[in-house]
């Protein structure tokens, strides 16, 4: 691609690919509760696939191990209730940052749906 003046940008001289550096996986922290370890050891290798969990990230996923905890003993206690309500969006929020549950359109690949025949084809056949 050339600029404005008919010349090549000098950033776009050399594009080499970037390659993509191996998954670093990591011990959860100590000090964790039984509940809230399970949480980690449950849902950090989705995170880690997706590399979203990091050392950066780990105090972000372990707030979230812990939240899903307290919603779980919600739950059982107060279910539907306004905090109950506020944990599972707060969860939620959490579960999108970290891309443990889908979001938006489902890719399908080129598959097209089939179109519903029109009620004025069977006059446009000819």
């Amino acid at each position: 691609m050339l600029g404005i003046d008919g010349v090549r940008p000098a950033q776009w001289a050399a594009v080499v690919p970037e390659v993509p550096q191996p998954v670093e996986r990591f011990d959860p922290p100590e000090g964790l509760s039984a509940e809230v370890l399970a949480v980690w050891t449950q849902q950090a290798p989705h995170a880690f696939e997706t590399r979203t969990l990091t050392r950066a990230t780990a105090v972000s996923f372990e707030r979230y191990c812990r939240a899903a905890v307290l919603e779980q003993r919600l739950g059982l206690t107060a279910p539907g209730g306004q905090d109950h309500r506020g944990l599972l969006r707060q969860i939620n929020a959490y579960e999108l940052q970290f891309l443990l549950t889908p979001c938006g359109k489902a890719m399908r690949g080129e598959q097209k749906q089939a179109q519903p025949e029109s009620k004025l084809a069977k006059y446009r056949r000819g």
